[in-house]
């Protein structure tokens, strides 16, 4: 069952997660416009790290709306060198609760804390290129953005160890990209 929240106030998700840091997940609303009425997905961020939690998938409404996943963030996944630098700033400002420093613990203990800081043994961002332009529209779209996406998306594919999990995803790739999509 897929539960969609939509908060006007940071400190109403803050509540919501004090209350529920160990539900498994929600799917937040966000609004588009500069005038929105509903928190930012920056803030969002924010206050789920605070609980051990992290976002995820984008959901499309409409023109106005779309939804981002969060959920508790599983031992196994690696830290960004952004939601660290996040997660010591809110540590330094004392707003990190217990859950978010039993994860921080946790990815430190087995290691997911630097593995996010590691470019793969393998890396090799040309030839990610080149896999890349065997799809017209994906390429096209992949060199319109900016180097630091286009990182993002050589790093995910990287990442995979397996052959089959590189296969699975380049095509989630290529999708996002024919579509002129970021990286989630």
């Amino acid at each position: 069952m897929m539960h969609i929240l939509r908060f006007l106030k940071p400190s109403t998700w803050q509540l919501w997660l004090k209350d529920h840091f160990d539900h498994e997940g929600v799917w937040i609303e966000f609004e588009k416009t500069k005038e929105s009425e509903t928190i930012k997905p920056d803030e969002a961020l924010n206050i789920a790290l605070c609980y051990g939690w992290i976002d995820g998938q984008i959901k499309r409404i409409d023109d106005n709306f779309y939804l981002k996943y969060f959920a508790q963030r599983r031992p196994e996944s690696i830290w960004s060198t952004k939601n660290k630098a996040s997660a010591e700033r809110l540590i330094q400002k004392n707003l990190m609760m217990e859950p978010g420093l039993r994860a921080i613990q946790v990815a430190k203990e087995n290691g997911q804390w630097e593995r996010g800081d590691s470019v793969p043994d393998d890396y090799d961002f040309d030839s990610f290129v080149r896999m890349i332009s065997f799809y017209e529209e994906a390429y096209k779209n992949f060199m319109h953005m900016s180097p630091s996406v286009q990182k993002t998306y050589s790093y995910h594919y990287f990442g995979a160890k397996k052959a089959e999990t590189r296969t699975d995803r380049l095509k989630k790739i290529v999708d996002r990209l024919n579509q002129n999509l970021k990286p989630m």
